[in-house]
């Protein structure tokens, strides 16, 4: 069991993208830099000419280069790895040549997790509830091995649903591109309001309660208290005018993410009552442990049933006491190491809301 006090919304951090060499541009200055990796590149050629897939099981959409990057720096943008980028773009022949203003294929998954010593496919399956050959497909892994410790694997759940679909990203983005419009005009109440009822709109088609948007001083982070179903905004942005696009990008992938949350935890309830056990060991709100009781089990013998339980064994079960200590280490007000960080987006959860906030990045500019 979880004990209560410790904090199982853990704020979300950024790390920014430095030092990226650039694309080629459009007057034919400079060949792609990449980065000191070639011998990830020479395998990603051997995985797309000898795996016969195209990349075409993974949910991706079209993304122009905007800004002088590498091949290593956009998949650090878009949430994935090199080898990923290179089996989505499989018949692009110029993926290795890119220009300022070329459209390629990127992932809408940004679920990137780092192999760690001892790590297995099978570890990784059970842990993340998708399947061996999923890992293998999603990363073009060459005889079914995967890569050593230190590498980085990217994991797209079998079946999307809820927030994690693109229509319900894109629907959410069209909304926040209205308050972009309206934003001058209204208090920062309203605007608040406006984000609120974006994301419960997304979140009712799954029967989950509406949550409340709150202000709080996060220094541009959002955090979901399941206590209280509430999502903590940070007030800085709500309170300016003459927004830019990209910080309310910002703004709505937080919100986004922490609505995944959400609904994340509504599915731990489910499972949590289909087994039996007492509601009050859940910690959450009266109306969302009515709602959870009322929309019943969740078939977890499933794809997605074995992926919402992957969530719960994180939270309540097998892997509470793992997840404890990654959260106690990110918040004993001590600086935050790689490692610690590293081991918060590698929790099933977290991995799961990073990637369906990314989403919205993904999406924002198409």
């Amino acid at each position: 069991m979880l004990p209560s006090d410790i904090s199982t919304a853990t704020p979300r951090l950024y790390l920014k993208p430095e030092g990226l060499a650039p694309v080629r541009t459009a007057d034919g200055g400079g060949g792609i830099d990449i980065g000191g990796i070639s011998g990830i590149f020479d395998a990603a050629k051997a995985i797309v000419a000898t795996a016969g897939r195209d990349g075409s099981h993974i949910p991706s959409t079209r993304a122009t280069v905007r800004d002088e990057t590498s091949l290593s720096g956009l998949a650090e943008q878009y949430g994935t790895t090199v080898q990923q980028l290179i089996l989505l773009n499989k018949n692009n022949p110029g993926i290795f040549d890119l220009r300022k203003g070329d459209t390629i294929r990127v992932p809408l998954n940004r679920q990137v997790v780092e192999v760690q010593e001892g790590d297995t496919l099978r570890s990784l399956a059970r842990t993340y509830g998708v399947s061996v050959d999923q890992i293998v497909k999603a990363n073009g892994l060459l005889g079914g091995e995967l890569p050593p410790p230190g590498s980085d694997i990217v994991l797209v759940p079998p079946t999307a649903y809820g927030l994690g679909t693109k229509a319900s990203a894109k629907a959410f983005i069209a909304d926040i591109k209205t308050l972009e419009h309206q934003w001058n005009a209204l208090e920062p109440s309203e605007r608040l309001q406006a984000l609120e009822d974006a994301i419960n709109e997304r979140l009712a088609t799954r029967g989950v309660p509406p949550v409340d948007l709150v202000i709080d001083g996060l220094d541009g982070n959002g955090v979901y208290d399941f206590t209280t179903h509430t999502i903590k905004v940070d007030s800085a942005l709500l309170s300016k005018d003459g927004v830019k696009s990209e910080d309310l990008l910002d703004l709505a992938d937080t919100v986004y993410h922490e609505g995944r949350h959400a609904e994340q935890w509504f599915d731990m309830a489910r499972i949590h009552l289909a087994e039996g056990r007492p509601a009050s060991e859940l910690d959450m709100p009266r109306g969302v442990i009515r709602a959870a009781r009322e929309a019943g089990a969740i078939d977890l013998d499933t794809d997605r049933g074995r992926f919402a339980n992957a969530m719960y064994r994180s939270v309540y079960g097998s892997g509470s006491d793992r997840r404890n200590d990654v959260l106690t280490a990110l918040n004993d007000g001590t600086t935050v190491t790689p490692e610690e960080y590293a081991d918060y987006r590698r929790l099933p959860e977290e991995a799961d809301a990073w990637r369906v906030g990314g989403m919205i990045t993904n999406l924002w500019y198409g």
